[in-house]
């Protein structure tokens, strides 16, 4: 069906509305309801229209990097046809949280020493269509100084000496 025959169509539908609903007490339909079918019908077209999934780069994962009394969550961007508009996080007790589009990490804090954390992150689109889910788990650590703080140099971080005469 044409672009033109589209709009007649839903003219039809409001058509055969109105013939339905004259012989119904109340008021008859008007121009303004019309407008609203129309609508109705274009959200119900783009809804069907966008059935593919945000999808993550290929060898995507998420990354989890335990800390003191947190693990922190990485993920790289996801991509969909239309556009990604956030994502869900999901935590091992079932909880989750809706994060905006632009969202690239989850801090789980409050962490004893030695307690996991795992998640899951899928991304989302405007027509609810849902990537397949990232998984990742770590444990709340005391961290590894070499991947927390530079090198201190052989000059650097203590007294300088100096010779007096």
């Amino acid at each position: 069906m044409g672009s033109s025959n589209r709009g007649w169509a839903r003219r039809g539908v409001v058509a055969a509305l109105s013939v339905v609903l004259v012989g119904c007490p109340g008021p008859t339909p008007t121009d303004a309801s019309a407008d609203v079918v129309n609508e109705v019908v274009a959200d119900s077209e783009a809804s069907v229209a966008d059935t593919t999934a945000p999808r993550w780069p290929d060898g995507a994962t998420l990354t989890a990097v335990g800390g003191l009394d947190r693990v922190v969550f990485t993920w790289p961007e996801a991509t969909d046809n239309v556009a990604v508009t956030g994502y869900r996080v999901r935590r091992a007790d079932g909880s989750t949280r809706d994060l905006a589009a632009d969202a690239r990490s989850f801090t789980v804090d409050s962490l004893a020493l030695d307690a996991m954390a795992s998640l899951e992150v899928v991304a989302l689109d405007a027509a609810g269509n849902v990537s397949l889910p990232l998984r990742a788990s770590a444990t709340a650590t005391v961290p590894d100084p070499s991947r927390t703080a530079p090198p201190l140099g052989p000059f650097e971080g203590g007294p300088v000496a100096t010779h007096a005469r």
